[in-house]
């Protein structure tokens, strides 16, 4: 599926939560600016016909400049000594990884700046019921409930390239355990669309949003806001299938 939401309705949502959710009001603000960066590198892509590796290290600086005077001062720290990167090739290495399924992980000012580009080339992607993402191959950072019938189709939600495709409920995608009393599913009276699909066999979790509960969730950024359900799940022992942006 193309991906769901367009880059003004995940920033409409991040300013709504942020004002609804002050643990993750910090990180929900940044997180519309980064998105306003990335829906202007997106457009630019496109209107120019530049959407090469090569052309996205001019865009470094200005993600750079956003993270020093937006982020949380952890992240704008780790900004300070990056001015001297080459980028060129840093974005292809890590690009090259991704597509052949190498255990690389970006981190997050590589996954910033590719993303937008990742996105452009997933506009159209094949139809598949696979664990792994029909265009980049990565393994799913959300899953996400769609009304369907009288009930609900669950389909895999992308974190590097916002492509969805649909995949059976009671599957761990990452082992692919399919035994449902091995398959424990987590809650938050914070959140009631949203809800954490653990495995035991392997100790992973897959945050789930339900759009039956919440119709004006946006995956994306509703998983920015549940911050607090992915540290607990890390506390009790689980890591994400996918880490998203921020490493969660």
């Amino acid at each position: 599926m193309k991906p769901s939401h367009s880059w003004t309705a995940r920033i409409e949502r991040a300013e709504q939560l942020q004002e609804e959710h002050e643990a993750a009001a910090e990180l929900l603000g940044f997180y519309a600016s980064l998105l306003r960066l990335q829906q202007s590198i997106y457009q630019d892509m496109i209107s120019t016909g530049q959407a090469e590796i090569a052309h996205l290290a001019h865009y470094a600086p200005s993600l750079l400049h956003l993270v020093e005077t937006s982020a949380p001062q952890a992240m704008a720290e780790l900004a300070h000594g990056l001015h001297q990167t080459k980028w060129e090739t840093v974005l292809a290495t890590q690009w090259g990884a991704q597509r052949n399924n190498q255990t690389v992980t970006a981190d997050f000012f590589v996954y910033a700046l590719l993303q937008p580009y990742a996105e452009i080339l997933s506009r159209d992607t094949p139809s598949v019921d696979g664990p792994r993402c029909p265009y980049c191959n990565s393994l799913p950072h959300l899953a996400v409930m769609r009304p369907e019938g009288d009930g609900a189709r669950r389909f895999l939600y992308c974190g590097f390239c916002a492509a969805e495709w649909g995949f059976r409920r009671l599957k761990c995608v990452n082992c692919g355990e399919e035994d449902k009393e091995r398959l424990p599913s987590f809650k938050s009276g914070k959140f009631e669309h949203i809800y954490l699909a653990g495995c035991e066999n392997c100790h992973t979790t897959l945050k789930c949003i339900d759009l039956g509960v919440d119709g004006h969730a946006v995956p994306a950024v509703d998983d920015i806001a549940s911050v607090s359900l992915s540290l607990w799940a890390h506390e009790e022992g689980y890591r994400p299938v996918s880490p998203n942006l921020f490493g969660f």
